[in-house]
């Protein structure tokens, strides 16, 4: 914008010595100054007004900077389970309180030049070394260990902590955000992890949790499951009295999926209520279709998630799909 303010107004200087009834280098330069304010970044895009801290863009621009300068830094990524529920138990008001007093805390880990809110419930804080990020982490594990107070009430928080090495771990800007994120997500996944260290494994399992769910999701609309029956033997009556239901998931390119691997995956992303409909629909459908009773069936065991338990019409959308077969 400054070389196009030169020339504007250099071409806008020649043609007023030949134009001079005409304010041309006063409306060059009015038009050359609007574009120069247009061009300004406003700060207020990479700050996160409520706490004062970066925000998420402002965390972006800080790792274009040292990418670009080629220099090395380490990366805490710290998950505060319990945040996202705070509205209920304290307001929304007292919320904030308590935000910002964690954010102040984090910015005297470092300076609040290195502290950045990604979301609701995560931060990061960029260091210089090994030395600074065990100091951070260690600073952060034993402020933890207490309660923080918020209008007298005391609100205990667990963090979860990630770190990356750049450019060790990750040398690009999209390679480490993707890291951060899906370090954090892990954590905020499994609340028995308590810290973990970024590598490519973190991003190949997210990856493989990425195909498994849009397999999951093309099987649903397709209805592309298996159902498999495992006979159960009665040795007090020494033949086979029962069957259990079982769902299994294949595709074409990934080969055989564990359910111990999509059903929590379904679980987590809503679409177990589906399946359990899917497999419930079926195994009636099936018993009728095969009258399993002149095999001496009596009855076929369905596996349900406990989210399926925690609906509270469960119990009339069982009796009505058996009433309905």
């Amino acid at each position: 914008m400054v070389y196009f303010y030169i020339i504007a107004t250099i071409v806008a200087v020649v043609v007023q010595m030949f134009i001079t009834k005409v304010l041309i280098m006063q409306f060059t330069i009015s038009i050359a100054f609007f574009l120069v304010y247009l061009s300004l970044e406003n700060p207020d895009n990479y700050l996160d007004s409520r706490l004062g801290i970066f925000n998420r863009e402002g965390f972006i621009l800080s790792l274009r900077g040292a990418l670009d300068n080629r220099k090395k830094f380490r990366l805490v990524g710290v998950y505060i389970s319990g945040l996202k529920y705070l509205n209920e138990t304290i307001g929304v008001g007292n919320k904030k309180l308590l935000l910002q007093d964690i954010a102040q805390f984090l910015c005297g880990l470092n300076g609040s030049d290195n502290v950045f809110r990604l979301s609701n419930t995560k931060f990061v804080i960029k260091v210089e070394d090994e030395e600074r990020e065990q100091m951070v982490i260690d600073g952060i594990t034993e402020r933890f260990e207490k309660p923080f107070v918020v209008q007298n009430t005391d609100v205990p928080l667990i963090p979860a902590i990630a770190v990356l090495s750049c450019p060790e771990d990750a040398d690009t800007l999209n390679n480490i955000m993707d890291l951060l994120d899906y370090s954090l997500n892990e954590l905020m996944d499994n609340s028995d992890i308590t810290f973990i260290r970024a590598s490519e494994d973190v991003v190949e399992k997210r990856h493989r949790e990425s195909i498994v769910l849009q397999i999951l999701n093309k099987a649903i609309q397709d209805k592309s499951f298996e159902m498999y029956y495992q006979p159960i033997y009665s040795v007090a009556e020494r033949r086979y009295t029962s069957a259990e239901a079982l769902l299994r998931l294949k595709n074409s390119d990934v080969g055989y999926i564990s359910p111990d691997e999509f059903i929590p995956i379904a679980e987590k992303n809503g679409m177990i209520l589906e399946l359990g409909e899917f497999v419930f629909r079926s195994v009636c459908e099936y018993i009728i279709e095969n009258k399993v009773q002149r095999y001496g069936i009596e009855q076929i065991h369905i596996n349900l998630s406990v989210v399926q338990c925690m609906q509270r019409g469960l119990a009339d959308d069982v009796l009505s799909m058996i009433e309905k077969y």
